[in-house]
């Protein structure tokens, strides 16, 4: 499961002066999009992470399980630049049952163009400011797309071909049940071929931050474009991570 919180995917706004030739001016969330992540010390996300995965070379062609992860942002910290990072606790347990157990830290770095979240070391642009439809950009120009991933000690390059943009932007929607009066969808990755799938997309409500993430990296041996992926995918997995409280 640890390998499959790697993959994760998988999430935050501060407020912002902006300095302009010798006036100051305070930005405007409603304008710029920046409390789709809202950054604060104390924030506290909780989710359910749903994964499939598959392995033929064990003689599994899927294996389904839930568990849960937190991510509760503690502290900042500056970098050797000066830059401002918000430090973030990572959590998992395997059933609502059982203690939270902290397994890493993530950070997040916020400017008035960009958010940028540090996952497993890893620099992802998550968002861009203004947030608006259809708007594109390489969220992964930090990152070698030659990057290798394990999944079950299968090798992924799940980093290859990604692009970025705002498929939808301020709609309503719902992930358990629960609406939204704004969300923002980001098409993160739709990538394949005849032997492998790359596909990553995440959703953020204003004033909430992600509610809800989907991504699947997966590779087959069969080569039956007719064939869909959840029938001839052999190693790799999905992993769906659906908001179920914050504060």
């Amino acid at each position: 499961m640890k390998n499959l919180l790697k993959i994760s995917s998988l999430f935050f706004a501060i407020a912002f002066i902006f300095s302009c030739s010798k006036q100051t001016e305070v930005l405007d969330d409603s304008i710029f999009g920046y409390n789709y992540y809202p950054v604060a010390i104390g924030k506290v996300w909780e989710y359910r992470m749903d994964s499939i995965l598959f392995d033929t070379v064990q003689k599994i062609t899927k294996d389904t399980t839930i568990s849960y992860y937190k991510e509760e942002i503690k502290d900042t910290v500056r970098d050797s630049q000066g830059e401002l990072l918000y430090k973030i606790d990572v959590f998992h347990k395997a059933d609502l049952q059982s203690p939270w157990n902290l397994i890493g830290s993530n950070f997040i770095i916020q400017d008035p163009y960009q958010l940028t979240k540090v996952e497993n070391g890893l620099r992802f642009i998550k968002l861009i400011f203004p947030i608006l439809k259809n708007k594109s950009w390489n969220g992964n120009n930090q990152i070698n797309e030659k990057t290798e991933i394990k999944i079950k000690g299968e090798v992924f390059t799940a980093y290859k071909n990604w692009n970025y943009y705002y498929n939808e932007v301020g709609r309503s929607d719902s992930v358990l049940n629960k609406a939204y009066d704004k969300v923002t969808e980001v098409q993160e990755a739709d990538d394949e071929n005849s032997i492998e799938k790359r596909f990553s997309l995440a959703k953020y409500a204003e004033g909430v931050g992600l509610i809800y993430r989907e991504q699947w990296f997966l590779a087959t041996e069969l080569f039956d474009n007719k064939v869909a992926w959840l029938d001839k995918a052999q190693r790799g997995v999905i992993v769906k991570q659906y908001l179920i409280s914050h504060n």
